[in-house]
C-alpha cells in the first residue's frame, strides 16, 4: 500500500507497527508523498507531519496491543490491531472503497488537527498557531487527494 502512494499517507501507528513500516514511509517521503503520522510515542521520521498524542500514560501498556491504521491517497485503507509483539492479528479490515477510505482519511486528519491544537502549551501564541493549523486543514473541496477529486466530481 505505502509503496503505491502518490500524494498522501495518513496513519496512526503504535511503536512496533511504526518500526515495521518506517522504511516504506521514508521511501514514500523521498518520492514526494506527504505523510501525516499520529503516534503514541516519540518517533523519528524526517519530512513527515508527526502528531504526538498528548497522553500522560503509556497507551501501549494500557492497551496491551499494537495498532496500525493507514489510508493511502484517500483510496485504500487498512485498520488493524495486533498483540504486543505483532505476531497475532486481532482485527483487520482492508478496503479499496474510495468513499470509505476517503472518509477515514478525513477523520484521521481531523484527529491530527484536534491533537495538534490540544498539544499547544504556549498561550501567548496559541491563537496564531491554531489559525495556522486550521488554515492547512484539508477537506473534500480543497484537496489534491485523488479519491476526494473523484468523489467531488461524482457528487457535485
Amino acid at each position: 500500500m505505502i509503496d503505491k502512494a502518490t500524494i498522501v499517507i495518513t496513519l496512526g501507528a503504535f511503536p512496533e507497527t511504526f518500526e515495521r513500516i518506517k522504511e516504506h514511509l521514508t521511501r514514500a517521503i523521498k518520492r514526494g508523498v506527504r505523510v501525516n503520522l499520529l503516534t503514541y510515542g516519540k518517533v523519528d521520521l524526517n519530512g513527515a507531519r508527526i502528531t504526538l498524542l498528548p497522553i500522560k500514560n503509556n497507551m501501549v501498556i494500557t492497551w496491551k496491543g499494537q495498532q496500525l491504521n493507514l489510508v493511502v491517497d484517500g483510496q485504500e485503507s487498512l485498520i488493524s490491531s495486533f498483540n504486543l509483539k505483532t505476531k497475532q492479528i486481532y482485527h483487520a479490515s482492508w478496503s479499496t472503497n474510495i468513499y470509505l477510505s476517503g472518509v477515514l482519511h478525513r477523520l484521521f486528519l481531523f484527529e491530527h488537527t484536534l491533537n495538534e491544537i490540544m498539544s499547544i502549551k504556549d498561550s501567548n501564541k496559541k491563537l496564531e498557531r491554531i489559525e495556522r493549523i486550521l488554515k492547512n486543514q484539508e477537506f473534500f473541496h480543497n484537496s489534491d487527494i485523488p479519491a476526494f477529486k473523484l468523489l467531488w466530481e461524482k457528487h457535485k
